[in-house]
């Protein structure tokens, strides 16, 4: 099944959301948490994630409920412990940048760079279903040859 790609904005900064909104010309939402089973309905979705503090628990649960999604981590120097810098990477995060931002167009090829990498996969998958339909036709063919 298709999914339109989205980008997802998680955190309390409503600029984020209006960066994104007016540079992407894809769905945005933006939560201040995380709604339940939002981040497992759509594989296609991109979420920049204000880190606060919470964001290393979001993280995590946003990467439980669908693995394959990518993160993108927005944190303030001061919210930057290493453990935290480490636990962002462990738990699967794409980039962590700090804020403030020099600019925010600093986030345009990261996150194109995210969409890059799910069209590919999205091919993959979709190449993959076609092979497995493909050699189930020609088992199926060769049962019918063989017959009883």
């Amino acid at each position: 099944m298709y999914c339109p790609r989205a980008l997802v904005s998680l955190g309390d900064d409503p600029l984020q959301y209006a960066f994104l909104q007016s540079h992407f010309d894809v769905p945005t939402y933006w939560f201040t948490s995380l709604p339940d089973g939002f981040a497992s309905e759509n594989w296609n979705r991109l979420f920049v994630l204000d880190v606060g503090e919470r964001g290393s628990k979001l993280l995590v649960e946003i990467k439980q409920a669908n693995a394959g999604v990518p993160v993108v981590v927005l944190a303030e120097r001061n919210q930057l412990p290493l453990t935290q810098i480490s636990t962002a990477f462990t738990a699967g995060a794409e980039i962590l940048l700090e804020k403030p931002l020099f600019h925010p167009s600093q986030l345009v090829p990261w996150i194109q760079e995210c969409f890059r990498r799910l069209d590919h996969w999205r091919e993959v998958i979709k190449l993959c279903t076609l092979r497995n339909a493909q050699e189930r036709l020609e088992c199926q063919s060769g049962a019918a040859v063989a017959g009883p």
